[in-house]
């Protein structure tokens, strides 16, 4: 079973962003072929990953050969490709390790395979097996808390500044996951005169943050015509495009403070270019690096047993299939 798995994957960070348009077309392609074949598979999509899982001989069935995977692509086989399944799970492949998002989206990629009918078995147990793995990663190591040290430094950075003397702050926050919740949680009430909260979806977002919920919420497209009124943008999102350029603070006139939590970055690097602004991004903050290698050697670690733990399952159900068969 193990053996037949194989991965076909893209990452943002390595592709480049010159090149990740034209990649991501070609793995589209890739999928196209694997449907009209009827081979198996399982499509994660984000905005830093692009990944396909299949079976071994539907994926030669389709027609591929190492050498025809897209550009820029890396394959992986059988022990390489669970581990990496696992991982990309655990949080182990995010940019912020141990991040929540991803293992919601990769639950909707094997719920989407399902519902479309290009589940076999092999797909279907190892993909219940990541589900599962990645909820214990995160449940019996620290590295689910590494994100909130991130939110943690970027509740810092707004309270160290001074933004021309104002106080308290008015604040919007880009987003409704986990990390916006986390900002949101952290800051103090009387740090703030007000909380804006920006999203694509304004009406969901009193469901999706909850309790945590203080502020206004506010879809993104109002953002540029709020900006005067802000001190300060806290962007813990995920986008294809650039929330803010430099032409939209042209005419700032007194401090802003941007934190910029987004994978990829969301803020336009240019607008640091810009008179009384300051852009501090996500590869600035770096939490503290002992906890955080603490926390994903113990997750590694679990990783590296589930994976030998499978593989012997595997090997043991493929040996009694061929005595009772033999």
């Amino acid at each position: 079973m193990i053996d037949a798995l194989v991965n076909i994957g893209l990452q943002r960070c390595k592709v480049g962003r010159d090149q990740w348009p034209r990649a991501q077309a070609q793995l589209r392609q890739a999928m196209l072929g694997f449907r009209r074949a009827g081979a198996p598979a399982v499509t994660l999509k984000t905005c830093e990953r692009f990944e396909l899982w299949t079976t071994f001989d539907r994926f030669r069935g389709a027609g591929w050969q190492d050498g025809a995977a897209p550009a820029f692509s890396r394959v992986r086989y059988g022990r390489s490709a669970l581990t990496h399944l696992l991982r990309v799970a655990a949080g182990l492949e995010s940019r912020i390790v141990g991040e929540d998002e991803i293992l919601g989206q990769l639950r909707r990629a094997y719920r989407s395979a399902q519902e479309v009918g290009t589940l076999n078995v092999t797909l279907r147990q190892l993909f219940q097996s990541a589900l599962r793995i990645g909820r214990r990663v995160r449940r019996e190591t620290e590295l689910g808390t590494l994100g909130e040290s991130y939110a943690r430094l970027a509740v810092a950075a707004l309270t160290s500044w001074p933004c021309g003397g104002r106080s308290p702050l008015r604040v919007g926050v880009l987003g409704t996951g986990a990390l916006a919740r986390g900002v949101i949680q952290l800051l103090p009430a009387a740090m703030y005169a007000r909380l804006i909260v920006f999203s694509g979806h304004p009406e969901n977002a009193r469901a999706r943050l909850g309790g945590a919920l203080a502020g206004d919420p506010r879809p993104i497209a109002c953002l540029r015509s709020l900006l005067p009124d802000l001190d300060a943008i806290v962007s813990a999102t995920q986008t294809k495009r650039a929330l803010l350029t430099g032409a939209d603070l042209a005419t700032r006139q007194r401090p802003l403070l941007i934190v910029d939590l987004g994978i990829p970055a969301t803020i336009d690097q240019r607008v640091r270019h810009r008179s009384f602004v300051e852009l501090q991004t996500l590869d600035q903050l770096e939490p503290e690096t002992r906890p955080a290698a603490q926390a994903i050697a113990a997750a590694e670690a679990i990783v590296a047993r589930e994976v030998d733990l499978l593989i012997r399952r595997s090997e043991k159900g493929a040996a009694l299939r061929h005595r009772e068969a033999s």
